[in-house]
């Protein structure tokens, strides 16, 4: 809507910008989260002496430069892209943590409500990405430019079945009758999918993982270990968000609490998708949960308690990750179900 209101038809959406945002802001969140903690436990050190002092935010303006020029320089790959959305989102976190002291008089890096603010940015930035991305107002132009994109893999590397389907998929979503783009379906069908050679370590872990995520989903002890594993996580943040609050009515306390009892009803719709046999639905909350603790809990957590706020921090990551994969899994496996029918 937003984009037929404003007659910006030039501006062509990339279907894959949700990854890469995620990217982005964890990076960001996780790089401040980790120089608080560094910062405090060495007695926060200054780089410079007399009148200088080299500010960590200048570091960040240099990755995310770094980053910018990644894109700007190089015609690559999707590499090239979520390196430089996990470099960017880096050096936006390392900026970003310094505005306290570009908001008070007195140069205040503890400056508490710039927390706050920080996490109103993060907000802000991810709620303009959904507020554009809506898969309702796709153009048949984006679809055509977005499958243009997939079809660069024949050529950088081998063009496996999922991006060619994925590529056919766009195109007949755009304008079928226009010559090229019937030109571009011929290309595709003709071209053959070859298997990956050289499989690195990661692509080797990968199938791995989706060989036992097909035999594990199968079986009930799934859904056991899941709602037991994120039931014992929540009830230990619960306890704590509670604990610190009865002691201390506090800004940072209250939104602990809030927070907590935000991601545990994410927890529990989740749960209850998860036991009614809605797999993909349900990983995507459990996904959503983990992100509001990444964005919003960890910095209330934070204040209280570093060493533990950068413990969960790499918790986080890592559920996240491996409900990435169980998301991206399943996706396949509902296509794969699809096809057969």
């Amino acid at each position: 809507m937003i984009m037929k209101f404003l007659n910006f038809d030039f501006l062509i959406r990339n279907f894959e910008t949700g990854e890469l945002l995620e990217k982005f802001l964890v990076s960001a969140v996780s790089s401040i989260l980790i120089i608080r903690f560094f910062l405090a436990l060495t007695g926060y050190p200054t780089i410079g002496s007399g009148d200088f002092h080299i500010a960590h935010m200048l570091f960040g303006g240099v990755f995310m430069t770094i980053s910018l020029l990644l894109l700007l320089i190089f015609l690559n790959d999707s590499k090239i892209k979520d390196f430089a959305a996990i470099l960017g989102g880096v050096g936006f976190g390392t900026f970003i943590d310094e505005l306290g002291k570009f908001i008070t008089t007195d140069n205040n890096y503890f400056f508490e409500p710039a927390i706050a603010l920080i996490y109103v940015i993060f907000i802000i930035i991810y709620l303009f990405y959904n507020f554009l991305n809506n898969p309702k107002n796709i153009s048949k132009k984006e679809y055509a430019i977005n499958a243009f994109e997939l079809i660069k893999e024949v050529i950088l590397n081998d063009f496996d079945v999922e991006e060619k389907n994925k590529a056919l998929y766009f195109l007949k979503k755009s304008d079928k009758d226009d010559s090229i783009i019937k030109s571009f379906i011929n290309l595709i069908n003709d071209s053959e999918t070859l298997p990956l050679r050289n499989k690195n370590i990661l692509q080797r872990i990968q199938e791995k993982i989706s060989y036992y995520y097909f035999k594990l989903i199968k079986t009930k002890m799934f859904i056991y270990f899941i709602v037991s594993f994120f039931s014992i996580i929540c009830s230990i943040q619960l306890f704590y968000a509670l604990k610190d609050l009865l002691i201390s009515r506090t800004f940072f306390t209250c939104g602990l609490f809030i927070s907590t009892i935000f991601s545990i009803f994410f927890v529990i719709s989740a749960i209850y998708l998860l036991i009614k046999k809605h797999r993909l639905a349900s990983y995507k909350l459990f996904k959503f949960s983990i992100l509001i603790s990444i964005f919003l809990t960890q910095f209330f957590l934070f204040v209280q308690e570093q060493l533990s706020a950068v413990t969960q921090i790499i918790l986080n990551l890592i559920v996240l990750s491996v409900f990435h994969n169980l998301i991206h899994n399943e996706e396949r496996t509902i296509k794969k179900e699809k096809t057969i029918l």
